[in-house]
């Protein structure tokens, strides 16, 4: 996996389309904070979560931890908080870090040595968690690794109030979420350990008796935490200048819960002796026994002037009697017909009278009858008036698209949230004169769903006769620039102006740089970006640019990429590729797939075949029911590397396929000397020294002929004789068969040999095999076991070897029993 797929986030990012529809999640103030009253048992949707955010309030979105529905396990977070914290956790795991917390959903804030990691529980563990959050204090100030169950959060994407944003680690993003790996159990283990060292936490249960309701109350450790605290907090600042009092409330407090450290150490601040660090060093000291409890700071508390509130004791009413009352308040307030907004003074002010009400209501109903909104429909047929036919909906793509939404002449794919605030800045522009009674998020997601269906359209351009530029339509063949035409439904732009008269002197001479001053082979580089520019799929053939470092690799994809357009193309890792069913709805109408800086890989290819040979291929969208029509991809894929890839997958069907162009000319200047050609930003824009050349590549490139293009494409063995030797040596890196052929297989026309077995020999010989040098299957194991190689079954030998033979050798060899 790689931080370039789909699924990572960027600082800040909020997608909400990554989250799974049954994750329970809360909204995030400002401040990392949940603000909805009674979070921890009111989990938010997704898409409840989009409302918050199109409402201004949500700036974050966290996830609750603890079990999930009906899911046969729980979340679990694991926070870092703190560099000396990864020490920590090699001395409690006897593990390297990377072992210790295995890889998963990893979340950064962008400060040192924090981030949180997403685990699941299966159901059978539950039972371990007898405490909601377990701390383990490090040597760090404030610096410690906490585990997170039920009732409280972890972020996972959105701003931070001292960063830029939340962000997914490298490798880690939320490409983890179809396959989280389970809670570690070296962790498990220090729980249960920290369980019997602390205790179970005491429980008090009560029973609540209304006039139509009875509920049994159980009420936990956080209760005592809080009277702890408010004990702690009620005494004056001198009592931390007392020694036996500041110890006292440290030891009740460890003895409590280890997560109090923080509470402690900020109450101790008030003292003129208060040195930094003393309070985790005395912490750390503390053990769980000496008869400290919450009754010991309640005792030293009382003793210096604090009065304990009366409000514990309505403590007793838990969630179960909360969401009961808050039911019936509800079903009051419908029968009313009260607004939920009402204040108590405004109701304390109702009247009383029964006759009265039923009076009060009935001339409420009359008034909301006269300024009552049109219906959604109506609504809906207002808008797509107001649109003019500039909002379309693809069922390809599962997006709208509108006209001149974000450049001239384009077709712009909209997000979901870009839909929602266009359809409610319209409302709003209608509101004072239709709808009297406001609008809620439920009348934008209805018409949004009314849109949708009204404006299918799926006839999307799809040639390459046309290119859309910046300043109009150019025609191809006749360089003719043509007024932007909205009927055409183009949904690619190259993100610059076309300029008949623009050059790149500069770009060509740093190819022939890169290729050794030879022309062919710039050729080839040239015909590879005329194909990428024009979407040229039907030549099948993807490009592998090897090299090694600071050898030009990047700077040619970077130029390719930057040719076409950030947002035309897409950038993903084969391990990516093969194994989410998601990632290939994402080549759709995309003109260039990248692989950058790819490492060794060993995997299978199947889906990099399909795509390069123009079959089709799935189409599906995560939290999108219904399948779409599979579709070709119509684009290109570009590989670079510091060595070929080796696959899973030697037949010809990837070898016709394959196109391995060498940059082995390394820059050795200065750093001094050195520049940046071009790259991309953030917002996917083209900056450094070639940036600006790109239409007067545009022009070289469509300089080139067509049948030019193919044939340095398609027959680049017999264009170019570099090519030629090169192919050769790269097949026989790549190949284990053909390389084993190379070195002990001699082709004699007429000849049969047997495909024989794979025995071993005797001891006391010096070969592994028997008959290695009459059987050819024999001889390739031979040949494998010394070269260090994976050796093949025999029917896959035998199968790949003909292959080899008639497909990519053109050997006249068959194959017989006798």
């Amino acid at each position: 996996m790689t931080n370039t797929n789909q699924q990572a986030l960027k600082p800040g990012e909020i997608k909400l389309d990554y989250i799974p529809v049954d994750w329970p999640l809360t909204p995030l103030g400002p401040n990392k904070d949940p603000y909805v009253a009674g979070w921890q048992k009111k989990p938010f949707s997704p898409q409840e979560i989009e409302e918050e955010i199109l409402g201004g309030r949500c700036k974050a979105v966290g996830l609750l931890g603890g079990p999930v529905y009906n899911h046969p396990y729980g979340f679990v977070w694991v926070d870092v908080d703190g560099p000396t914290v990864y020490q920590l956790i090699e001395e409690l795991s006897e593990l390297p870090f990377e072992q210790a917390l295995p890889q998963t959903l990893t979340i950064l804030s962008g400060k040192e040595g924090r981030e949180r990691k997403l685990y699941k529980l299966s159901r059978d563990q539950h039972k371990q968690f007898i405490r909601n959050k377990y701390t383990w204090h490090s040597e760090g100030p404030k610096e410690k690794l906490e585990i997170l169950w039920k009732r409280h959060q972890g972020v996972l994407m959105g701003l931070h109030p001292e960063t830029s944003g939340y962000f997914t680690a490298p490798d880690q993003g939320f490409e983890w979420i179809e396959n989280l790996p389970e809670f570690p159990d070296w962790l498990l283990n220090a729980i249960v350990q920290k369980n019997v060292k602390q205790g179970v936490p005491a429980k008090e249960t009560t029973r609540i008796i209304g006039p139509s309701f009875a509920i049994n109350a159980e009420i936990s450790l956080e209760r005592d935490m809080q009277l702890a605290l408010e004990a702690m907090w009620g005494m004056p600042p001198e009592a931390t200048d007392d020694y036996d009092i500041w110890i006292t409330v440290g030891q009740s407090l460890h003895s409590l819960d280890e997560s109090l450290l923080d509470h402690w150490d900020e109450w101790s601040r008030q003292s003129d002796k208060y040195r930094d660090g003393e309070c985790q060093r005395r912490w750390l000291s503390f053990s769980k026994g000496g008869g400290r409890s919450v009754g010991s700071i309640v005792h030293v508390a009382k003793e210096n002037g604090w009065k304990p509130s009366e409000n514990h004791k309505a403590m007793n009413v838990d969630d179960a009697m909360l969401d009961h009352v808050s039911k019936l308040l509800n079903e009051l307030e419908d029968d009313l017909g009260l607004d939920k907004t009402e204040t108590v003074e405004s109701q304390r002010q109702a009247p009383t009278n029964s006759r009265q009400r039923r009076t009060d209501f009935a001339e409420k109903q009359g008034k909301n009858q006269k300024t009552r909104n049109p219906s959604s429909d109506v609504i809906t047929g207002i808008l797509l008036q107001d649109y003019k036919g500039n909002l379309r909906y693809s069922q390809a793509h599962g997006a709208f698209f509108m006209y001149e939404y974000q450049r001239k002449g384009l077709w712009s794919q909209l997000s979901e949230y870009e839909v929602k605030g266009d359809i409610k800045g319209r409302l709003d522009a209608i509101k004072e004169g239709l709808l009297h009674s406001g609008y809620s998020m439920n009348l934008i997601s209805d018409l949004m769903e009314q849109l949708r269906i009204s404006t299918i359209f799926d006839d999307w351009y799809e040639s390459n006769d046309y290119l859309l530029f910046m300043n109009g339509i150019l025609k191809v063949d006749t360089r003719e620039l043509l007024p932007f035409n909205r009927e055409m439904y183009i949904t690619q732009q190259l993100p610059y102006d076309y300029d008949p008269y623009a050059t790149c002197e500069s770009i060509i001479k740093w190819l022939k740089s890169t290729q050794h001053d030879s022309w062919g082979r710039v050729q080839v580089l040239r015909a590879w970006l005329r194909a990428v520019l024009l979407s040229h799929s039907d030549i099948q053939k993807f490009v592998e640019i090897v090299g090694p470092g600071k050898s030009g690799k990047s700077t040619y994809s970077n130029l390719a990429h930057a040719l076409v357009g950030d947002d035309n193309a897409m950038i993903s890792s084969l391990e990516h590729l093969e194994k989410n069913r998601f990632e290939t709805a994402n080549l759709y109408k995309k003109k260039l797939l990248l692989f950058n800086d790819v490492e060794r890989y060993g995997g299978s290819v199947s889906v990099l075949k399909a795509i390069t040979g123009r079959d089709l291929i799935r189409n599906e969208r995560k939290f999108q029911a219904g399948s779409q029509k599979p579709f070709k991809f119509n684009g290109l894929v570009m590989i670079t590397a510091n060595e070929p890839i080796q696959t899973t997958d030697p037949t010809s069907g990837l070898a016709r396929r394959r196109l391995t162009i060498p940059f082995d000319q390394p820059f050795t200047g200065s750093s001094a000397e050195q520049r940046t050609l071009i790259d991309m930003d953030d917002r996917g824009h083209p900056f450094g020294e070639f940036a600006a050349l790109l239409p007067g590549l545009v022009n070289w490139v469509l300089d080139m002929t067509e049948a030019e293009m193919r044939e340095y494409l398609m027959e680049t063995n017999d264009k170019v004789d570099f090519f030629a030797k090169h192919h050769k040596e790269q097949i026989l890196k790549s190949n284990q068969i053909l390389d084993w052929m190379q070195h002990c297989v001699v082709f004699d026309p007429g000849i049969s040999t047997p495909v024989g077995l794979a025995k071993h020999a005797p001891g006391g010989v010096s070969n592994l095999y028997i008959n290695w040098d009459k059987w050819l299957y024999a001889s390739y194991c031979e040949f494998s076991r010394g070269s260090n190689s994976n050796i093949l079954g025999r029917s896959r030998f035998k199968s790949l070897l003909m292959d080899v033979c008639v497909h990519q050798l053109k050997l006249n060899v068959y194959q017989f029993k006798n």
